[in-house]
């Protein structure tokens, strides 16, 4: 049976830190933009100081300065960027050249520097952020050799929202690492908590495209969804909720059904 990875979405408060640690999904979401689970990136930081190593970190960003995005991916050590916005090819590149350029994700050698520990600050003074990079050099590297992961710099996903076959065209159009198939609506750019007709989605995993499949999963439809879809990683993140906070019940559930 195919198992995909796992991402909890939208985590908040210490308790749902506490959940994830528990179960382990693969990624833990955590969201800077305008949503009622938008989180700032001090107090993301110090969730993400009590996360599990084995967890990767996803930021979730709509239309954001790419300055800023990457800026927040270094202090947070966050390994997957997820862009919900109208973000086009020249803002990936910028995004791109910003994280290997300006923040010498580059120099830092994964093999030796473990993101997990960085203690740079919300700073454009790159002498600093490549004097703190150094003094990383030493810290041994926690698991992050996830089959299909790039182990150098964040993965940019970028959200497609899902209406009909033809939304899929998208997915080649940008030269992102990684595609999150999101549910289509005029009033938001994700986390409606909607499914689409996954049908759509059907083959698109096939032809080598990482998908991530988000909107409107829950335990009781994520084994079909997967069945249909056969993604990369399944993204969760109302579906798991009871009174908008995270139900550990309903984690340990969506987990188990995967």
């Amino acid at each position: 049976m195919y198992k995909p990875k796992v991402k909890i979405c939208g985590l908040k408060r210490p308790e749902d830190i506490q959940i994830v640690n528990k179960y382990k999904p693969d990624f833990a979401g955590f969201v800077f933009a305008p949503s009622k689970r938008r989180v700032t990136p001090e107090y993301a930081k110090s969730l993400i100081n009590n996360l599990d190593s084995s967890i990767l970190r996803a930021g979730i960003f709509v239309n954001e300065e790419a300055a800023i995005a990457a800026e927040i991916a270094v202090y947070c050590g966050l390994d997957a960027i997820q862009l919900h916005g109208d973000e086009d090819n020249g803002y990936i590149k910028k995004l791109r050249d910003l994280l290997y350029n300006k923040y010498n994700y580059n120099k830092c050698n994964y093999n030796k520097c473990n993101k997990r520990g960085c203690s740079l600050h919300n700073t454009t003074d790159i002498s600093q952020i490549n004097s703190e990079l150094s003094e990383m050099q030493n810290i041994p590297v926690t698991n992050k050799n996830i089959p299909g992961m790039d182990n150098s710099i964040p993965e940019i996903w970028k959200a497609v929202r899902v209406k009909d076959r033809e939304s899929l065209n998208f997915l080649h159009k940008y030269q992102a690492d990684a595609y999150v198939l999101d549910t289509y609506s005029e009033k938001a750019y994700g986390g409606t908590g909607n499914a689409f007709d996954w049908e759509i989605a059907r083959g698109i995993a096939a032809e080598g495209i990482k998908i991530i499949l988000a909107g409107g999963l829950n335990p009781q439809n994520i084994r079909r969804a997967i069945d249909i879809v056969m993604p990369f990683a399944v993204d969760v993140s109302s579906g798991v909720e009871t009174n908008g906070c995270k139900d550990e019940e309903k984690v340990k559930e969506f987990i188990f059904m995967i």
